[in-house]
């Protein structure tokens, strides 16, 4: 069987870059984009496993993922068995019931359901907008929830209400039918008392420590000799306590305690690391954004010019016109005529019947040019 994995936060392809393959690879974020290109390298002959453990993220990137597999499913004609790691949660657990033939989950294993959620910036018709596409989103894992697995539909209502959340066990997903099987664990159940639990407090450090704590006999029988071995350096008596117990601070608590510090500085670099991972991620995407907002800047200044020179264009083709439109109408109405070219005094006195005040008004070159002609003489 195939498996691929889905971890760590689902997000849109503007992820899908080399900055962010390291966080992919840990399994911190998942973009739509490079899921489809895992599936879509996987062998088609063989079922599918979907390996999921993720906290959700954009519902639109996990639809995206959900028509892929579902595309995947149709074209191969192969079953996805979708196996739930630890959290199937949000918009991945959309994922988990819309995808998988068979869905598995670990005993450990949980998921929630929610209504879809937005931050916005704009007046109230933009908000109501939001608003209805909110509704739309959990429309369609309700109606799916309750269709297919016939769910009570105010029981899915209240996993949607504002500020609720719907959390499953493993065993309640069987009850529900979302899951068909509860992977086996056969491993032994280990009780731990109230001095173990408290030790589960130092990031382990202080785990291991006490487990070792639980290896050494503290109590031995008074005077059973016959059940001690006949080797021993003290003549057949084993010691009561650990070596040093009875000192103020024994070596061993002293390594405990040692341990337990060990733990915390872990805890602490660990924790300043991921911060430190975390914000040059931030770093990054904020490169990327601003590096894409000025290329739409861009975009959108180049797309204003081209239109203001079309609408320059547009209204000299419309001066244009009016001037022809103007014209015509003068011809067709008849108050414009054709004028003889006139090129000299006696022709302008002729096209002007002699008038001589007419003619100097509508030829004033033809009368300087006679004028001229006349004193040259």
């Amino acid at each position: 069987m195939n498996r691929i994995e889905l971890r760590g936060a689902i997000v849109s392809s503007l992820w899908d870059d080399e900055w962010f393959d390291d966080f992919i690879d840990k399994g911190l974020i998942m973009p739509e984009s490079r899921f489809r290109a895992i599936l879509a390298e996987a062998p088609t002959d063989a079922p599918l496993a979907l390996y999921i453990n993720s906290p959700g993220g954009s519902v639109f990137a996990a639809y995206e993922m959900i028509n892929a597999v579902r595309e995947w499913k149709a074209e191969h004609k192969q079953p996805v068995t979708v196996i739930v790691g630890a959290m199937a949660a949000s918009a991945a657990a959309s994922i988990a019931i819309m995808t998988g033939t068979t869905i598995k989950v670990h005993r450990n294993s949980k998921m929630m359901f929610h209504g879809a959620q937005v931050a916005t910036v704009g007046g109230a018709e933009s908000l109501e907008d939001q608003a209805e596409l909110l509704g739309k989103m959990n429309a369609d894992v309700q109606n799916f929830l309750i269709q297919n697995f016939k769910l009570d539909s105010d029981a899915v209502a209240e996993w949607f209400a504002e500020g609720r959340e719907g959390w499953l066990s493993a065993d309640e997903m069987i009850s529900a039918g979302i899951a068909q099987e509860i992977i086996a664990d056969d491993s032994e159940v280990i009780i731990f008392d109230s001095g173990a639990l408290d030790a589960m407090g130092g990031k382990g450090l202080d785990i291991a420590a006490y487990l070792e704590e639980m290896n050494i006999e503290t109590t031995t029988p008074a005077n059973d000799n016959d059940a001690q071995p006949d080797n021993l350096p003290d003549g057949g008596q084993t010691p009561a306590t650990p070596p040093g117990a009875g000192t103020a601070e024994s070596d061993y608590q002293r390594g405990f305690k040692a341990g337990q510090a060990a733990g915390q500085a872990a805890a602490v670099t660990d924790c300043a690391e991921s911060v430190n991972s975390l914000k040059q991620a931030l770093e990054k995407a904020n490169a990327l954004q601003a590096k894409t907002q000025s290329e739409r800047d861009k975009a959108f200044n180049d797309i204003k010019k081209l239109q203001e020179e079309a609408e320059q264009e547009t209204a000299a083709l419309n001066a244009q016109l009016v001037t022809m439109e103007t014209r015509i109408r003068e011809f067709i109405d008849g108050s414009f005529t054709h004028s003889p070219q006139v090129e000299t005094w006696a022709d302008a006195m002729k096209v002007c019947n002699d008038d001589y005040a007419e003619a100097r008004r509508r030829y004033p070159d033809a009368f300087r040019l006679y004028l001229k002609e006349a004193n040259s003489n």
